[in-house]
């Protein structure tokens, strides 16, 4: 398996979902939570990292146990 499509995938879902977060607190108004951007920045980056890295992490641990039994 190729960590690119894995990758791109995960950074897609997470970019629609931080469209519509976005879009959600926007429309929010007064009644936003979080209060700040910062904290919705925050609160939208830290878990698409963490995702990204995980899918990186498990993509590579594949391949390596694929190849360690020959296969390509």
């Amino acid at each position: 398996m190729r960590v690119r499509p894995v990758i791109l995938a995960v950074v897609a879902v997470w970019a629609v979902a931080v469209v519509v977060s976005v879009i959600t607190w926007l429309a929010a108004g007064e009644d936003r939570n979080p209060d700040s951007a910062i904290e919705l920045v925050l609160g939208m980056v830290l878990p698409g990292v963490l995702a990204v890295a995980i899918a990186y992490a498990l993509v590579h641990l594949r391949n390596r146990r694929r190849r360690s039994r020959g296969r390509p």
